[in-house]
């Protein structure tokens, strides 16, 4: 979820973090968007069960189902599992994950142009830009915050997996 996130706020904001001060007061990094996150929500990013507990609040719902996203069957089929109907044709990925390139790109236009610009111009840097032949690698990703070791983000949260557990373990029946 955190370089998902991640890569979501620095492509449209998300989460309540103030854009222009993320860029203009920290070093963009995802290390700064997780302390962002913090300050922002009052939790860590990975506190799945607090997140959920305080988007239900005030929220009708007669039932809550918690289930992981990235196993098989996949999130749309389980959906159609548990409303127990039959999955639609394929359609194609619209939401594809921008490559480590591109988040550059993006991060470092708004860094050094601010958000008014960054608004006029969104589109064409997501959709005319293509950097798909660009070399840009993991390691250089890792050097330039945009994203993090799986190693050093278990050290850095060690209670991560105890978090997720007790999402899963959620459930919610009026």
């Amino acid at each position: 979820m955190l370089r998902s996130s991640y890569h979501q706020f620095i492509r449209a904001g998300l989460w309540g973090i103030m854009r222009e001060r993320f860029y203009q007061k920290t070093d963009c990094s995802i290390e700064a968007y997780i302390e962002a996150f913090r300050q922002a929500r009052g939790c860590n990013w990975y506190e799945y069960e607090r997140l959920i507990s305080r988007a239900l609040e005030g929220t009708p719902a007669g039932r809550l189902y918690v289930a992981r996203s990235d196993t098989s069957p996949g999130p749309v089929q389980s959906v159609c599992d548990l409303l127990e109907v039959a999955a639609g044709p394929a359609t194609p990925n619209r939401n594809e994950r921008l490559s480590p390139a591109k988040i550059k790109l993006l991060r470092e236009f708004q860094r050094h142009f601010g958000q008014a610009l960054y608004e006029k111009n969104k589109r064409p840097l997501l959709n005319r830009i293509d950097l798909s032949d660009a070399s840009y690698s993991d390691g250089e990703a890792l050097k330039d915050g945009i994203d993090m070791s799986e190693a050093l983000l278990r050290q850095a949260f060690p209670d991560m997996e105890e978090h997720f557990q007790l999402a899963l373990k959620m459930q919610r029946t009026n």
